[in-house]
This record gives C-alpha cells, sequence and structure tokens, in this order.
C-alpha cells in the first residue's frame, strides 16, 4: 500500500554536483562509512600485525609496525555501546589521524558516493549522536552512517565532504486535505488502549516497512533513519516517546512518513496492523491529558474509541 499526497508539480531541489570517496564498513550487521581521505590503510586481519589486549580494558589491541603501536577499538567502544555485540574482527581500518588510531570491521568496501547521496543528521539523531556520527550516506543497500572521526578520537584529518540538509531535502513534500480525517493507528504489537492518531494533512505516504539503519547507540526518540525518495528520513520510537518501552520496529506492519504541523522536516512512524484513515464527527469530545504521556496534544473520544494525537513536532524538537 502507499499513499502521497500533495502537488504532482513540486520539485526536488538540485543536487549539488560531484562525488567522494567513502569506506563502507559493515559490523554487526549495521552500516557504517567513512571518508577515504580520513583512510591510512586496510588490513585484513590475518595480513596485519595486530596483537589482542591481554588486559579487560582498553582498546581491542594494537598493529605493530616499525616501532608504532597503534590502538585498535572496536566500533562499539568508539560508539560508546557497551551492550553491542561484535562479530570476530576480519579487517582493520587505521584512521590517518595524528596520533594514528583504528576500528575493527567484519567487512570494509570503498565505493565513490554521489554528494547528493550524502546528508547530515535530520533531528532527532543529530543532538543524540553529535561527536560520533556527522551524517547519513544512502547507498542503494541502505543508509549508512557516515563516522565524525575528528569527533570520535580527535586528530586533524583536514576537510569533510559537505553534506545536505536532510530537512531542506524532504521540504518539497506538502500536504492538502481535510483537517477531519487522520489515519489511527497503534504502535507495533500493541493490540489494546488507546489509539494513535495523526492527520491527514500531514501525512506523505504509507509504505511497507522500508530498512531501517538502527541508530548508532542512545539516540533518544529516534529509533534510527530509513531512506525515502532520496533523503533520510528519523524513525520515531514510539514507545519512549510515550513513556514506554522502546518500539521493536521488526513488528511494523506500515511505515507513516509524516512532517510537523509547525515545522517541515518528515519523520516516519512505525504502526501496527490497525492502521485505518477516519473520519472525526462533531461528536468528538475532548478528555482529560493522559498523565505522563508528553508527546501528544491530548486525549479524545470518538465513538467507542479513545485517541491520541501525535505532537510531531515536540517529537521532532
Amino acid at each position: 500500500m502507499r499513499i502521497l499526497h500533495g502537488s504532482r508539480s513540486a520539485r526536488v531541489p538540485r543536487s549539488p554536483v560531484g562525488s567522494v570517496r567513502l569506506l563502507r564498513c559493515e559490523v554487526g550487521g549495521r552500516a557504517f562509512c567513512l571518508e577515504m581521505a580520513h583512510v591510512a590503510t586496510v588490513q585484513r586481519e590475518a595480513e596485519s600485525s595486530f596483537r589482542p589486549n591481554p588486559e579487560r580494558s582498553g582498546p581491542l589491541g594494537y598493529l605493530e609496525r616499525d616501532g608504532l603501536r597503534t590502538p585498535v577499538h572496536t566500533l562499539a567502544e568508539l560508539l560508546r555501546e557497551p551492550g553491542a555485540v561484535e562479530s570476530p574482527l576480519a579487517a582493520v581500518v587505521t584512521v590517518q589521524a595524528d596520533p594514528p588510531w583504528a576500528f575493527a570491521v567484519e567487512r570494509a568496501t570503498e565505493s565513490r558516493v554521489g554528494l547528493d547521496r550524502l546528508f547530515d543528521l535530520p533531528r532527532p539523531l543529530a543532538a543524540a549522536l553529535a561527536g560520533r556520527v556527522r551524517g547519513v550516506a544512502l547507498y542503494d543497500e541502505g543508509p549508512a552512517y557516515l563516522l565524525d572521526a575528528p569527533g570520535l578520537l580527535g586528530g586533524d584529518l583536514g576537510a569533510s565532504a559537505p553534506l545536505q540538509d536532510s530537512e531542506a531535502a524532504l521540504a518539497f513534500y506538502a500536504g492538502a486535505s481535510d483537517q477531519r480525517r487522520v489515519f489511527r493507528f497503534r504502535e507495533p504489537g500493541r493490540n489494546e488502549g488507546p489509539s494513535l492518531a495523526v492527520s491527514t494533512v500531514q501525512t506523505m505516504a504509507a509504505l511497507y516497512p522500508p530498512p531501517l539503519a538502527p541508530a548508532p547507540g542512545p539516540a533518544g526518540k529516534s529509533l534510527g533513519v530509513i531512506a525515502f525518495q532520496g533523503a533520510p528520513a528519523p524513525v520515531l520510537d514510539l514507545g519512549s516517546l510515550l513513556g514506554g518501552s522502546p518500539t521493536v520496529y521488526d513488528r511494523a506492519e506500515r511505515v507513516l512518513l509524516v512532517r510537523g504541523a509547525v515545522g517541515r522536516q518528515l519523520c516516519a512512524l512505525p504502526t501496527g496492523a490497525s492502521l485505518r484513515r477516519l473520519e472525526l464527527s462533531g461528536s468528538s469530545r475532548r478528555l482529560d491529558d493522559p498523565p505522563g504521556v508528553a508527546g501528544v496534544l491530548g486525549a479524545f473520544q470518538h465513538g467507542d474509541e479513545e485517541l491520541w494525537p501525535l505532537d510531531i513536532d515536540a517529537a521532532l524538537a
């Protein structure tokens, strides 16, 4: 199912000309990338001078060559993910910093990516991942997080590739519909209790769930990003936003692409099988605000159903 609203004559902003060489790294089923200008070497573990660290703390190990000792870290350590589990190391990427440092990956592949596929981090990921991730690269296989190498361990690495504004890239999608119509749904895996609602005016599309690039480390109100129409859109964690347990994206039946009523940034809402379109009647009445829930605009009774309209602008703040 796919629903698109708005003018078909809207034009996508012109993309910048040019490309950049990136090293795409895969770790634990997730994708990251780093500009090749910041990479000194990529070595297979079996061919490198890697020595494991015998201590229980500190880096994973060291590269020892010509009297130099370069620390090798896991990406989980660099991204401050203490509970993350990584597969055995297969390659070591050395960063061209002073002093040099390295990290371990399962797979590393060099490719050239157009500048029109490099974006800054959309809200609310930007603040949560500052100093660890600087953007998102949209590969054909799905989004990959662009590592902020200077922010991870420091060092002067020179100029970085320019990034597109992810909000501006999605701003040309505009809704136009009757304000009384809403999409009603529950978060994935939830079959009872109040339903959530979002106006069709704010809804750009309803899709089968695209691949999710999970956020590396705690990301506040977001589960990560998906690619939509050539730009990254943050996926809101509805469970955490409403004061409950985190939403499980793999349980989603559909994904709604919506934008804030005040701002224009697009975000994604994972929904369960209960997604329906409703036309609100004049008999809908206001209820007391849900206690301890900050992510909604209030509570309303519609027939025999309680609806909580989502506050998208607050969620993206």
